[in-house]
């Protein structure tokens, strides 16, 4: 390991070296005395490193709270930005506590800025996981977002307190990533190194890898110990930024930065030849410097990224010439073959024991489409829909694939995940079930019920215990089930704050429970008790509901090498001394999202609805069912007790029907994200429908018309926003939707694919 000092406002060390993810923890311990701090990452780096990261810090005796968003330079946004900070609001962080930025120059610039604006200024720590950001962006302190106007336009100078850059990072990235870096070591090699810029013309770089970041960040420090706020000689670093940026902007961020930056130093340095600053011949045809022994990728004179970082002999330069193409009477940058921008940057990975199949989402990030992870209040304007569309993956199957993934140890094939809010819940959980270091390791289930119920027996399996929190109504929702096996089990628990902290070890035998409060008590057991060394079994003191969701999970089990089956209506035998073993699957299309799509048909929209598996596992798939009955006149009654999530479609079928609908024993979703049978009645009898809320149901008296007109709020429940946008398609008048981003927690691309179908909508401030 090599340190260099930065002598800013605020001196701080900047460690270099190989292994140095797994020694963080010690590191940050000697410049802070503050014990919880907020791990901020994006959907690509996270998978590959976060866990090392926490359990690194966890051992060193912090308390550290992941946060992913999605990754690339189009998500650096102000909403991005505003996710981050609530992030650090709903997680309590206090001034004493601190954010650390793992990931490239992205996070870095995000997290930074959000450090620096968080109750006025916070401590941040950069943790640079590419060449670029290794070299550059992680030292000196300038921290930013983009705007509509422009690239990093809205920041503040906020120097971190400690850098630490663990090189072997670097292995994971493409060559195209490597490349941005090299771009700005060549800069700074012009600006202030000639002997450094001779070496990297014939070095070779991967090899000399810690050399190269420590001259880099000498050169950085020196610069910003002499001018920290760019009034004077720090304008330097802007070599090829200024057009850089422009391309960056201008190619929707489709170049990436240590490209654009390429391209804006050839361009700067051409101008400056033309303007009489730099003598003629400076640079030759293919825009690299005329310097005795430098060589064009390649070293055919062809100079392309593709083969781009190959001088003389086969070794690595870091020079790239450009070729450009004409499009249209406009020049733009020719891609080349191995170009990579955002999600894949770094090589594919993923928490948990899971491998992602081709179809899988690569990380763990935050919604996609038209909410990009910010706030968004939505108008949406009177049109029927029309047009094919595919359901995103079974939520439901997700969680099970993945608990059981990563109970096998070893890696397994999990195809068409995708990342919503939820499953990101579990990613993280499943990770610190894996890597915590911590006696009580702490879960952050987000607004996940699933995740939250069905980790709990496992925690307690495999650690003897942990500490369970969340967001919105997540620890308001009913544990009693638990709680009472917990007392006959003498497994010590407390619900306090916010946070439920359970202590003991779970015991071979017979676990008793309620089957109508929710199938997903049942669940976790399932996945824990097979882990045990004697044989158990399940009896439920109820009739359950939601049948199919333990279904499910049995087949889940299965699936990964575990046996757990029915001996009679209300018993499961589960054989203890079981190991998960790992599997190739693919999750299949969720017939709960699918629903929506259903009520917009029987709301007269024209829409197939592909990829669904008939004989599915999932109860949800009713939806066919009750879609036929809804479609004909008269009053109906549909029992809710095994397909919950199915009330807000069903009633946005029912509002236009001829006759009542009855929607009974429905009383568990008033422990939902919202209280359902509240907030579906306030939503559709403000567009114009006619319900009536009861204890555990609602009546749906058709009407003739949806009037609209009006401003509904989406109560932070994705099933309600969902629901209005289908119904809204039948109103008379626009309707404005608040909180439309809440569709990220399960649905992250629900607006792209209403748009996608001819769905009009219009963000608004929603004042």
């Amino acid at each position: 390991m090599e340190t260099v000092m930065v002598n800013a406002s605020r001196a701080y060390p900047v460690h270099i070296g190989g292994g140095l993810l797994d020694q963080c923890g010690g590191l940050i311990a000697q410049a802070t005395r503050s014990r919880r701090c907020a791990v901020v990452t994006d959907s690509v780096v996270g998978p590959l490193y976060a866990g090392r990261v926490c359990a690194s810090l966890e051992q060193a005796g912090f308390t550290p709270l992941p946060y992913a968003f999605p990754a690339g330079e189009e998500n650096k946004n102000l909403s991005t930005y505003g996710g981050i900070l609530e992030f650090l609001a709903q997680s309590r962080l206090t001034r004493s506590d601190f954010v650390i930025a793992l990931g490239g120059g992205v996070t870095g610039d995000m997290a930074g800025f959000a450090a620096a604006t968080y109750q006025r200024g916070v401590d941040y720590i950069q943790m640079p996981t590419t060449f670029l950001a290794a070299s550059d962006s992680s030292v000196g302190g300038k921290t930013a977002v983009d705007l509509e106007a422009g690239k990093n336009l809205a920041g503040a100078f906020w120097q971190p307190r400690l850098v630490v850059c663990d090189t072997d990072t670097f292995s994971t990235l493409t060559e195209d990533a490597f490349a941005d870096g090299a771009a700005e070591t060549v800069k700074h090699a012009l600006i202030a190194d000639r002997d450094f810029l001779e070496f990297l013309m014939t070095a070779d770089i991967r090899q000399s890898i810690q050399q190269v970041v420590r001259r880099n960040v000498e050169i950085k420090a020196a610069v910003v110990g002499e001018d920290e706020f760019e009034r004077g000689t720090r304008k330097f670093l802007n070599f090829g930024h200024t057009l850089g940026h422009a391309i960056e902007k201008c190619s929707r961020y489709g170049v990436t930065h240590g490209h654009g930056v390429a391209m804006g130093m050839v361009l700067a340095a051409r101008a400056a030849e033309r303007l009489g600053y730099s003598p003629a011949g400076a640079l030759d045809a293919g825009g690299n410097p005329t310097h005795p022994g430098a060589g064009r990728g390649g070293g055919d004179g062809s100079g392309s990224l593709g083969d781009a970082g190959r001088g003389p002999g086969g070794k690595q330069t870091l020079w790239p010439s450009y070729r450009m193409s004409v499009h249209g009477g406009r020049t733009v940058p020719r891609r080349h073959r191995g170009q990579e921008t955002g999600r894949r940057q770094h090589r594919r990975g993923c928490t948990g024991g899971t491998r992602q199949g081709k179809d899988g989402a690569s990380g763990f990030g935050g919604p996609a489409g038209l909410c990009g992870g910010r706030a968004v209040n939505l108008t949406i304007m009177p049109n029927l829909l029309s047009g094919t569309v595919t359901p995103p993956p079974s939520k439901s199957q997700a969680h099970r694939y993945l608990i059981a993934a990563a109970l096998a140890g070893e890696p397994s094939g999990i195809e068409n995940l995708e990342d919503s809010q939820d499953i990101q819940a579990t990613r993280w959980c499943m990770q610190t079930m894996k890597h915590s270091s911590r006696r009580i390791a702490e879960f952050n289930c987000l607004e996940s019920g699933s995740t939250l119920r069905f980790l709990i027996p496992i925690a307690l399996a495999l650690r003897g215990g942990g500490r369970f929190t969340g967001h919105g109504r997540l620890m308001e929702r009913p544990q009693q089930p638990y709680f009472d096996l917990f007392d006959e089990k003498g497994v010590r628990y407390e619900l306090k704050n916010g946070f439920l902290t359970v202590e003991g070890r779970l015991s071979p035998g017979t676990y008793r429970l309620p089957g109508n409060v929710s199938s997903q008590f049942v669940t976790g057991l399932l996945y824990a008790l097979p882990l045990l060394p004697g044989d158990s079994e399940i009896v439920l003191t109820t009739e359950l509901e939601s049948r199919s969701y333990v279904d499910m999970t049995l087949e889940a089990l299965s699936t990964f090498g575990v046996t757990a089956s029915w001996t009679d209506a209300r018993t499961l035998a589960v054989p203890g001394g079981q190991s998960y073993a790992p599997a190739t699957v693919r999750v299949e299309s969720d017939w709960s999202q699918a629903a929506f799509w259903f009520a917009a048909m029987s709301l007269g929209s024209a829409i197939e609805v592909a990829g669904l598996r008939q004989l599915s596992a999932q109860g949800d798939r009713v939806i066919r069912e009750h879609f036929v009955r809804l479609s004909l006149p008269g009053n109906e009654e549909i029992d809710l007790s095994n397909c919950p999530d199915l009330a807000p479609p069903l009633a946005a079928m029912a509002v236009l029907r001829r006759g009542d609908t009855r929607l009974v024993n429905a009383g568990r979703l008033r422990m939902k994200e919202s209280d359902r049978l509240t907030s579906i009645t306030a939503a559709l009898n403000a567009l114009g429908a006619n319900i009536e809320a009861g204890s555990d149901s609602l009546v749906v008296h058709g009407v003739e018309a949806l009037p609209g007109g009006c401003t509904v709020d989406c109560w932070n429940d994705h099933r309600i926003a969902m629901m209005t946008a289908v119904a809204a398609t039948r109103c008379e008048r626009p309707v404005a939707l608040l909180g439309a981003e809440c569709v990220a927690k399960s649905y992250p691309n629900f607006w792209d694919h209403y748009q996608m179908l001819g769905g009009e909508v219009r963000e608004h401030s929603g004042k």
